[in-house]
């Protein structure tokens, strides 16, 4: 419960009475006064303490109101803002509305403009076709009388040309029967009279076989002279380069003729001329040695002609041997390159037999000289090799599988483990020429420089350059100090 000695404002009750006490104390104390003036200003401060609490106070309040009135203002600006910019946006909208409804208008605007011109273009092509149909029908109408009319024309030409052709046909058939009733009564009285006289039938017998003999004789002259002078003068598709009298050299056939004349009859060569001026090493120098007396002594020996095999890096003189082995031996020489077979496709085989047919003709015998030979007698096992180079191995071989005694086979290759193995069973000599060495090197150096920079002497050395060079003889003395360099 509550406390009895306390009011409903929570004061003793006995507050005014302690208090009055106090006082009647204070007053019979000697420092009462004093005690008063303290009492007083400690009201006083406690007054001035209530004063500037209530001043503090309403200063609060009044900055409660001032912040409260400062949030409802702001509230305010906030609030009118926001219907401001709601006012632009309704605006905006109205405005994007009233574009949008003014392009909807303007597109169906434009819609039915553009119908409207597709319906005039389809009526004016309708218009247009319309009237070609009735331009085509009126030209169909009259193509056809004018064919109608050519028809009848022609039919009456053709009935006119059909008569007089029987008519000529039957003059002619009137005129073969008169002619075989001549010719009959011709070959009746002819026949009566050489059976009666036997001597006429012999002769006549004579002057028909004579007359049959000079035809074939003669027909048979001409197919000869024709291969002499396709063997002589004419150069094969295939063949790049030959010691044959060609087209191209009919001015310098005296003295080409001259020098086989010379090298032929007038000179015997040995195996050591044909070494001269190449420099190589000693083995295959020695092997080589042997190849050129085979060759110089095949006829002698009756000997058939041997195929080699030349392989190595290129320059080495594979090629400069070949030509060399040629004309000092008596030999033509011809020379051909692997890579023109592919290109001629189904003609390849065609013009290996007219090459090889066209070698077989030369009297003197011909070196036949294929370089890069493994471009088209590569292994016929091999999956990229086409069918025409494969049907070229073959004519190859059946080409070279007998031992002929006027063509010599050269095939120059870099890599001879890519020929076919069929094609190695026709080779008799194999060579390998290797790079040369420093030593060898010098001595082509100096070898060339005396023989194409040093100027011929004497009458004798003279002669010999103009045998070796005949174009000297129209080209004069620049031609002495300059060929062989500049080539």
């Amino acid at each position: 419960g509550q406390n009895p000695n306390r009011d409903h404002y929570g004061n003793l009750q006995s507050s005014l009475e302690k208090a009055a006490m106090a006082a009647k104390v204070l007053d019979n104390s000697d420092n009462a006064k004093e005690a008063l003036g303290l009492a007083m200003k400690k009201e006083e401060t406690r007054q001035l303490e209530l004063q500037e609490s209530k001043v503090a106070k309403e200063i609060q309040k009044t900055q409660i109101q001032e912040e409260e009135r400062r949030k409802t203002v702001q509230y305010e600006q906030e609030m009118a803002k926001r219907r401001a910019e709601y006012q632009v946006q309704l605006e905006l909208q109205r405005d994007q509305q009233k574009m949008a409804q003014k392009e909807k208008m303007s597109e169906e605007s434009r819609q039915r403009d553009e119908e409207s011109v597709q319906r005039q273009e389809q009526l004016k092509r309708d218009t247009l076709e319309y009237e070609y149909q009735l331009k085509a029908a009126a030209d169909r109408q009259k193509t056809q009388e004018e064919i109608g009319m050519k028809d009848s024309l022609q039919e009456k030409q053709f009935v006119r040309k059909k008569k007089l052709i029987k008519e000529e046909s039957d003059m002619r058939k009137e005129r073969s029967k008169e002619m075989f009733h001549t010719l009959t009564a011709t070959a009746g009285s002819l026949f009566t009279n050489v059976t009666q006289n036997p001597s006429l039938l012999f002769k006549m017998s004579a002057i028909l076989m004579t007359l049959y003999g000079s035809v074939q004789l003669t027909r048979l002259s001409v197919q000869m002279l024709g291969n002499k002078m396709m063997s002589n003068y004419k150069k094969p598709q295939l063949v790049r380069e030959t010691s044959k009298i060609t087209a191209k050299s009919y001015f310098s056939i005296p003295l080409i003729q001259m020098r086989k004349f010379y090298s032929n009859y007038l000179v015997k060569r040995t195996e050591a001329d044909l070494l001269k001026g190449i420099i190589l090493d000693k083995k295959l120098e020695e092997q080589l040695r042997e190849i050129s007396y085979a060759i110089l002594n095949r006829r002698k020996h009756y000997a058939p002609a041997k195929n080699m095999l030349f392989y190595g890096p290129p320059g080495t003189g594979k090629t400069l041997f070949a030509k060399k082995l040629a004309t000092e031996s008596g030999m033509e020489y011809a020379v051909m390159v692997g890579s023109d077979i592919a290109p001629l496709g189904a003609g390849a085989v065609t013009e290996l037999n007219k090459l090889f047919d066209w070698a077989e003709y030369q009297s003197n015998g011909i070196i036949l000289f294929i370089d890069e030979a493994d471009a088209f007698l590569r292994s016929r096992n091999e999956k990229m090799i086409t069918e025409y180079l494969r049907h070229s191995v073959n004519t190859f071989l059946y080409r070279t599988g007998t031992p002929s005694d006027k063509v010599v086979v050269i095939l120059a290759t870099n890599n001879p483990d890519q020929i076919d193995e069929a094609v190695h069973d026709r080779i008799d000599e194999v060579v390998g020429f290797k790079l040369p060495n420093e030593n060898e090197r010098r001595l082509m150096l100096f070898h060339y420089l005396v023989k194409f920079c040093q100027p011929p002497q004497s009458q004798a050395e003279k002669l010999q350059f103009l045998y070796n060079h005949p174009k000297s003889l129209v080209f004069g003395k620049k031609l002495i100090r300059t060929e062989g360099i500049t080539k």
